[in-house]
């Protein structure tokens, strides 16, 4: 593996890892770690799409080795999806709950 390779196994690895983190975070509702990890996401993510542009610019055959990296990071940007939709479906269930208590004490005042 050359050092283009080496940097964005690097690169994809990190990826992984910070995903997996921000799964973590969000699952335990811990909002300022998730924020923070975003922020880091979305920085490694711009490196890695930089990595990609100048890798496909010059055909280099090391993509079967990364290529399952990129399998571990589709899987936990699959489940971080579904963990935001569910945790957004948690708390829009709390919301509603909470409109509806507010409701019916006004009602019965």
């Amino acid at each position: 593996m050359n050092s283009h390779d080496e940097t964005m196994q690097s690169v994809l690895e990190a990826l992984v890892e910070v995903t997996r983190a921000l799964c973590a975070s969000v699952e335990h509702e811990d909002f300022a770690s998730a924020t923070r990890q975003l922020d880091e996401r979305e920085s490694l993510l711009a490196k890695q799409s930089v990595l990609v542009a100048k890798h496909c610019a010059a055909k280099r055959p090391g993509a079967d080795e990364l290529r399952q990296l990129f399998d571990s990071l589709k899987q936990v940007d699959q489940e971080l999806i579904t963990l935001f939709g569910r945790k957004k479906a948690e708390i829009s269930g709390k919301i509603e709950l909470a409109q509806n208590q507010r409701r019916l004490l006004a009602y019965s005042r």
